[in-house]
């Protein structure tokens, strides 16, 4: 072997080494922030309230001082709160924080003090506060390509330049519930403005993970909504967050978006998750009833959806990740409960490494804001024209491109994002279908469609990415790279002919808190390979092809990716375009 060939093996070797021991260390870490968390949380739980006359501060009276009582006969402590999660004086129980526009709050308490309230007629339910975390990990991908602009703007692959609607999201409203926002950026020319944290970290974004959502929803560079107004409220701090203090920041921003007036003018991207919380499905309903468009992260365990919060929401828009090629993410979430899917592997946008730097992504978390962009895009394009969030959402994906996305989708709809969502733009014609209902059953019937028939065989290890060590030959130097994704073989690359037959399924009582997005909530759909019935057949208007305005390029310069600390844990007419 030559010698440069055997420095190069040489090189590959030691760095794969390396690469390997920091992220054995890195899992190791993220095991123990998350049992730090946990243990923070033991004995925090979420209160919330029917609805009622009584005011919810008169409620907490009450309640305060039926747990006071409660802890002297029981020989426990009661304090007042001291932070987010704890009591002062490290007491037994305390009520910590009120959230009155998502009826509930959040309190240490004792096991008897939980069978107490849970008897009080103004308690819905009762349940454990849950560690929540940002679904995005570091990558350093081969190509330096804003490829998710490109998809979005195009029904058949990658266009050639990115363009958009003409406001460009002005005027709207986009609150990231995240890790904070880097707003000196360059990528956000004074349109990011930090409001609250409810983490007690500070306002800095220690971690990066919402600076880099927030340049993907309106960065001037990386940006799919390059005029929209975006404001920072922190709900995760290094080593994550909890389901209150998501609640927390839903109820903030509800009250601000109820201040200033503008319901259908406000959006909220909350790109994390944890397990499935019915509190904070109910706080995300709220937001929606409150006239704000909710876009979350459908997750990053290769799992149903339907099992994690926010994600199982009926209220929100749930998404998923797809790949370049249109292939849904090793590691995404699938299943009934996913919307749409959006870009998320290898997203490029901005960096807290500086105010002109910028890094690569991969997660259901870079998805997310490329549809909370849309939404954005949207909502400022088609001024009165939505009488209320489910409406939007359900143009939202009417006007998604159908059929495209490659792997097995557990039942999940066949559904990519599109970004011509001008007053012009009408949807596809989808495949006809038709359904008839009798008692207790549905009977769906569909013509037969030829489709793309893939199905991927999927595996994760310890529920993150498989860690794959590249390599590649510089002219110049001797250089690694990691390439960090979920193995996937395809088992079937060929085309299909299915006809789908008529299948009947019983409907399952279940309690839900929350609104469905249809006839029926998320877990009630049928898992079949029928596409959508379009309402009417609209055939679609001949426009002329838009002619793009080439943007100033801009001085970013991208960084590789840092391995995380050791604290950090693992989502009208076409006028300009980005280079």
């Amino acid at each position: 072997m030559p010698l440069h060939g055997n420095l190069f093996w040489l090189c590959f070797q030691v760095l794969a080494g390396v690469l390997l021991i920091l992220d054995v260390d890195a899992r190791s870490h993220h095991r123990k922030v998350h049992r730090r968390l946990e243990s923070a949380l033991k004995g925090n739980y979420i209160v919330v309230l029917k609805d009622t006359l009584k005011p919810q501060a008169a409620v907490l009276s009450d309640h305060s001082e039926i747990l006071r009582e409660a802890a002297i006969e029981e020989g426990s402590s009661w304090s007042t709160p001291k932070s987010a999660y704890s009591c002062l004086n490290r007491a037994d129980a305390c009520i910590l924080r009120s959230f009155p526009l998502t009826s509930s709050y959040t309190a240490k308490l004792t096991d008897s003090m939980v069978e107490i309230l849970q008897k009080q007629d103004v308690v819905d339910f009762i349940e454990p506060d849950l560690p929540i975390f940002p679904f995005g990990v570091s990558i350093l991908p081969p190509k330096k390509d804003l490829w998710g602009l490109r998809r979005i703007a195009n029904r058949t692959g990658l266009s050639v330049n990115y363009t958009y609607p003409d406001p460009g999201g002005e005027g709207i409203d986009v609150y990231v519930l995240d890790t904070g926002i880097k707003t000196n950026h360059t990528e956000f020319e004074g349109r990011a403005t930090f409001l609250r944290d409810f983490t007690g970290e500070g306002d800095d974004d220690l971690v990066g993970h919402g600076t880099h959502v927030s340049g993907s929803i309106g960065g001037v560079t990386f940006g799919v909504a390059k005029k929209v107004s975006i404001f920072g409220v922190k709900v995760l701090a290094l080593y994550g967050g909890s389901t209150s203090t998501a609640i927390a920041g839903i109820n903030f921003v509800i009250g601000r978006v109820g201040a200033l007036n503008k319901e259908m003018k406000s959006v909220i991207n909350m790109s994390l998750g944890g397990g499935k919380s019915l509190s904070l499905n109910a706080a995300v309903e709220s937001a929606v009833n409150a006239g704000i468009v909710v876009v979350v992260a459908a997750g990053n365990k290769a799992q149903d959806a339907c099992l994690q919060s926010p994600a199982s929401s009926t209220s929100a828009l749930t998404v998923g990740a797809s790949d370049r090629h249109d292939t849904i993410a090793g590691f995404s979430n699938f299943g009934t409960c996913v919307d749409l899917f959006g870009p998320g592997v290898s997203i490029l946008s901005a960096s807290i490494n500086g105010n002109n730097t910028a890094v690569f992504l991969s997660g259901t978390s870079m998805a997310t804001p490329h549809v909370a962009g849309v939404v954005a895009l949207a909502l400022a394009s088609n001024p009165g024209r939505f009488q209320s969030v489910p409406d939007f959402n359900t143009y939202l994906t009417d006007m998604a491109t159908f059929n495209v996305i490659l792997g097995d989708l557990k039942g999940g709809p066949n559904l990519l994002l599109f970004n011509k969502v001008d007053k012009d733009s009408v949807p596809l014609p989808r495949p006809t279908t038709t359904t008839t209902t009798t008692t207790g059953t549905f009977i769906t019937t569909s013509t037969a469609v030829l489709e793309n028939n893939y199905h991927t065989k999927l595996s994760l290890q310890d529920d993150h990415y498989h860690q794959e060590n590249d390599h590649y030959k510089d002219s110049k130097d001797c250089r690694c790279k990691i390439n960090y994704h979920t193995k996937f073989s395809l088992q079937d690359d060929t085309t299909t002919k299915k006809t789908t037959t008529i299948k009947t399924a019983k409907i399952l009582a279940a309690k839900t808190t929350t609104t469905p997005k249809t006839m029926t909530s998320k877990t009630a759909k049928f898992k079949t390979n029928t596409p959508k019935a379009a309402k009417t057949t609209i055939k679609p208007k001949k426009t002329p092809a838009p002619k793009p305005i080439t943007t100033k390029k801009s001085n970013i310069t991208i960084t590789k990716a840092k391995p995380a600390p050791k604290t950090k844990t693992t989502a009208g007419k076409s006028t300009s375009k980005t280079p």
